[in-house]
């Protein structure tokens, strides 16, 4: 159930951001950051976590936060630039590039029903593709 809200929003997000990025995808994907920071920071202030485990990751979070925000942006200016459904095929790809990342260079392991739904992935890439 998880799975397929995260999809749906990931879905949502996607669409929203090549809607409101035909013009100017610069400020689509700066109002994606200031919507994510401002969620993140009434979360922080919600919960009051301890972050002084966390600021030996910052480089590392950084880093997360500015690919995120390139891969948008990239997203953005290509859904406008370029041909649409090889742009949401490319992007409906990474979380397969997710999981090839975490079992190659983490070792992680899938179960069986986690690799039915890679191949179910792969499958409706080739079907979208087939189409367009």
């Amino acid at each position: 159930m998880l799975a397929v809200l995260a999809g749906l929003g990931f879905g949502i997000f996607f669409t929203g951001l090549d809607l409101t990025a035909a013009d100017r995808p610069g400020w689509a994907v700066l109002a994606v950051r200031v919507g994510g920071v401002a969620t993140v920071a009434i979360a922080l202030l919600v919960s009051r976590p301890r972050l002084a485990e966390v600021s030996g990751a910052l480089p590392v979070l950084f880093a997360i936060g500015f690919f995120d925000v390139l891969a948008n942006g990239l997203f953005a200016v290509a859904s406008t630039k370029g041909v649409l459904p090889v742009v949401a095929v490319g992007g409906s790809m990474y979380p397969a590039f997710t999981i090839a990342l975490a079992h190659g260079v983490l070792g992680e392991r899938l179960a069986r029903i986690q690799w039915a739904g890679v191949v179910l992935a792969l499958l409706g890439v080739a079907l979208i593709a087939a189409g367009s």
